[in-house]
């Protein structure tokens, strides 16, 4: 069950780092974190464990979500991602530019 649990965490965080959108991220929330997902069908699985080894198996399940979740957070949006929206939106029209010494407001 460790070996399964360190795929998916494996598999979660690329599916993190190359997230390009917000929704991308709410497919991985959905399909990692979810009610559904394969996270919770191996917190599901615990039951069938002996009682030392469902207690760490546990807490491992519980780590890499508290995990998967922060860094989901933290990346969000990358810079560079937000920069070319921006410059499209910007080249059509959608929005102005204010700029204040170093930054710019949209």
């Amino acid at each position: 069950m460790i070996d399964e649990l360190s795929r998916i965490e494996t598999q979660a965080r690329a599916q993190i780092e190359a997230a390009a959108s917000i929704d991308e991220l709410d497919e991985f929330a959905r399909t990692t974190l979810g009610k559904k997902g394969s996270l919770k069908a191996l917190k599901k699985q615990l039951g069938s464990l002996e009682p030392e080894e469902r207690k760490s198996v546990g807490q491992a399940v519980n780590d890499s979500i508290a995990s998967l979740t922060t860094l989901a957070d933290e990346l969000e949006l990358s810079q560079p991602l937000v920069s070319h929206n921006l410059r499209v939106l910007r080249e059509h029209a959608l929005v102005q530019v204010e700029p204040l010494k170093k930054q710019r407001f949209y």
